[in-house]
Parts: C-alpha cells; structure tokens; sequence
C-alpha cells in the first residue's frame, strides 16, 4: 500500500514535471515568432523573367549602370533580375558610394516596381582574399 502511495505520488509531480520542461523546450524555439529571413541566395540571371515588360526594365536598368562611367568594373558586373514585378540587384560593389549611384539609377528606371538592393560592398583587401 505503502509502495503504491509512493509510486501514485512519484508520478503526480512528473506529471506537473513534464509540462513544464515541455513548456522550456518551447520557449526555446523561436520557431514561427522570427520574421523570415531574406532570401539566402538572391536571384541569378537565369531567374530573369521572359515577360517582355520586365525583360525591358532589367534591359534600361543595365544600360543605366554601364553608361555611367564612374562605377568599377566590379559594379558594372552586378546582377540585375526583374521577375514578378520586382527588381533585384545583387553582386559587389566596391564603395557604398557606388551601392548608392547603381540604388539610384535602378530606381530611376523601375519606375513604380519595387528594388531590392542587395549589393554588398567589398573592399579591395576582401576582394583580393575571395
């Protein structure tokens, strides 16, 4: 009787045990409470819409960046997708200056359609590491 008290009680507190390492366990995980992420990978080139429209905007963006001849050889190879009805730039540039003329001159040329900037600067020595 003794025993079985003993067993009733022992099974009672892990019964209000359980919940509560349950409960850790989900507090833990940040699951669902976090805003996804961006996109780990941006676009390629081959992601590029053949919409004739968004062909187009990509088309008028690149020619933007290559007419200006401030930008490095490093910002005029950047990546430019346009596919559903947004623009993404991705690549490296070389100064935040040049993140900021090739932000601009998309813009410019988007129009209404949304741009994603993506571009990260990299400097000469992190260049050189890669």
């Amino acid at each position: 009787m003794k025993q079985d008290i003993l067993l009733l009680t022992a099974m009672f507190a892990l019964s209000f045990g359980a919940p509560a390492a349950d409960k850790r366990k989900k507090d833990g995980d940040s699951t669902g409470k976090n805003p996804p992420a961006r996109d780990s990978k941006p676009p390629k080139s081959t992601d590029q819409s053949e919409r004739p429209e968004e062909r187009r905007n990509t088309e008028a963006i690149r020619v933007a960046v290559m007419k200006d001849h401030s930008l490095s050889v490093m910002a005029k190879g950047i990546t430019i997708v346009t596919a559903n009805n947004r623009v993404t730039l991705s690549g490296s540039v070389k100064s935040m200056r040049e993140k900021i003329v090739i932000s601009s001159l998309a813009r410019a040329a988007a129009g209404e359609i949304p741009v994603d900037d993506q571009l990260e600067v990299k400097t000469a020595k992190e260049t050189v590491q890669q």
